[in-house]
């Protein structure tokens, strides 16, 4: 499986040995696993932490009680990535809520340079949470490059053409279906003994 993994990943052009997350949590889990998480990932979820962390300092959700959804599900959040299940596809949900929870706090505390801003978790693109998720990105944009190749090819191929090449394959083939259906009729009277008067 690795090795069929490490093909796709090549065809795709990527480097398979790329360090995957887990490190800070799971030093155990090194080695090349296109479906753990990357050092991008790693990166976010890095930022998430101190983020929450800062928050919770500022008394999130205690004082501000409508942001407990927010650290409802920052806390399952962490505690599946802690657990060795992490779901990168949720990296980008998990960073909006940060990025809200800290607009609010930041509301109520302009002054305090810890909410900054420029210190919300930045994001990232999913694509570059998972190596697999980037080898399928990357054999859907060549799947697609190749489709609009062939369209844009045929569509040159069809304007090259002459219009009354065109219009003289079009009556040739409704010529030649004319004639087909007269030819079986005939063939069909034939083979039922039926006569036909064909003018």
């Amino acid at each position: 499986m690795r090795a069929f993994i490490r093909f796709c990943s090549a065809l795709a052009g990527l480097e398979p040995p790329v360090q995957v997350g887990f490190r800070s949590v799971h030093p155990e889990a090194g080695g090349w696993n296109p479906f753990g998480p990357s050092d991008d990932a790693e990166r976010r979820y890095a930022e998430l932490l101190s983020a929450w962390a800062e928050l919770e300092q500022a008394g999130v959700p205690d004082r501000y009680p409508h942001l407990r959804r927010q650290r409802e599900f920052w806390v399952d959040f962490k505690a599946r990535w802690e657990a060795g299940d992490p779901d990168v596809t949720q990296l980008t949900a998990a960073e909006a809520d940060a990025r809200t929870a800290r607009a609010y706090v930041r509301e109520h505390r302009p002054d305090d340079p810890r909410f900054a801003q420029a210190r919300d978790p930045r994001g990232g693109d999913i694509e570059d949470a998972r190596a697999s998720l980037r080898a399928a990105a990357a054999v859907d944009r060549g799947a697609k490059n190749a489709r609009d190749f062939a369209a844009d090819a045929a569509r040159a191929g069809w304007e090259a053409i002459p219009w009354w090449v065109k219009a003289g394959t079009a009556a040739a083939v409704v010529g030649a279906g004319y004639v087909a259906s007269r030819v079986g009729s005939a063939y069909l009277d034939l083979y039922t003994g039926r006569r036909r008067v064909y003018r």
